[in-house]
């Protein structure tokens, strides 16, 4: 027998509230509770109230970062509430502040190694990690962007364009020792947990779908040898990178 709604009756909660956790909601708030702890180690101490002032840019990166992370939870929790239409409204918002983004952290990138050398002599080296972070959003957005229309493609290159971001949350982590400032020991700070969240996603593949979507069995190796190089040239840098190093920064 079917049930209706008299006109101006308030529908049940059951009808009113459509939503569905979905991983990718789940796992966009996991990124945000990742940033959020990270940065909550150095906030004070870096932002609120430096030793020494950081540039201005740093304050601005900073801000383009957590837009970018508060778009990614609302536009996945639009999907979980089957508001997809809005979703791909907002599409255009959050392509204007996913390209600000690298253009961004690159400048800024640059702007604090210069910053680090002078106040703290630091090694200009570590601006591949950097670069490399900024190449790899930029490519895994730009496909997004593409296979904007192919939904199964697009929610994952999404995921791993944000997960690429969650190395400067897990570089706060109070976990390591001394051993941050070897190769592995760098890949371990910055990286480990980034790898971590997409083999969470490839598992949760294989579980509900029986199989890894390609994007991710393409994508992992590819993002890992790029993190391997990166951290490579930053803690063992050849000596042509140490020149190049300087000169991109702007010390040399």
């Amino acid at each position: 027998m079917a049930t209706t709604v008299a006109a101006g009756a308030t529908p049940s909660p059951a009808i009113r509230i459509r939503f569905r956790f979905t991983f990718n909601f789940m796992m966009a708030l996991l990124m945000a509770a990742i940033t959020i702890y990270g940065f909550s180690q150095t906030i004070g101490h870096n932002l609120i109230h430096p030793s020494i002032p950081r540039p201005r840019l740093l304050y601005v990166h900073a801000v383009v970062m957590g837009t970018w992370l508060s778009i990614y939870i609302l536009q996945t929790g639009l999907v979980a509430s089957w508001n997809v239409k809005l979703h791909q409204r907002l599409g255009p918002i959050w392509i204007a502040v996913g390209t600000a983004l690298p253009i961004i952290g690159v400048a800024t990138g640059i702007v604090m190694r210069r910053f680090d050398i002078i106040h703290y002599h630091d090694r200009a080296s570590f601006i591949a990690v950097i670069l490399w972070d900024m190449v790899a959003f930029s490519t895994l957005l730009l496909l997004a962007v593409l296979w904007r229309k192919r939904p199964e493609y697009h929610r994952r290159l999404m995921f791993l364009a944000t997960c690429g971001l969650m190395d400067a949350g897990f570089d706060r982590f109070p976990l390591f020792g001394p051993f941050v400032f070897t190769v592995w020991g760098t890949f371990s700070r910055l990286y480990v947990g980034v790898v971590a969240l997409i083999l969470i996603a490839m598992t949760r593949d294989f579980i509900v779908q029986r199989r890894i979507h390609p994007v991710y069995r393409v994508a992992l190796p590819l993002i890992v040898t790029g993190q391997l190089l990166a951290c490579v040239l930053s803690m063992s840098p050849p000596a042509f990178w140490t020149t190049l190093s300087r000169r991109i920064v702007g010390v040399g």
